[in-house]
């Protein structure tokens, strides 16, 4: 299987223009979880527009869900 990356996908504006059409909620992050991109349906869908410090989505997950999640993201950053 060939992983993708921005440039295999052609210059960023295509990317980001094909990301806006996928009917799904995504961000997409740097090895350090600093928000990089954030899909204009999270953004209707939570009001979370991705410009927080940090991981920048716990503000739209339902609280007993922000624990855990971040358990989650810390632990694939922290292994890559």
């Amino acid at each position: 299987m060939t992983h993708l990356t921005p440039t295999a996908l052609g210059p960023a504006p295509e990317c980001r223009r094909l990301v806006e059409e996928m009917p799904i909620i995504l961000w997409t992050a740097d090895a350090t979880g600093r928000w990089t991109h954030v899909h204009q349906r999270w953004i209707e869908y939570t009001g979370v527009i991705g410009e927080t410090y940090g991981f920048g989505f716990e503000e739209g997950l339902h609280p007993e869900d922000v624990a855990p999640t971040l358990a989650v993201q810390t632990e694939a950053i922290r292994t890559g």
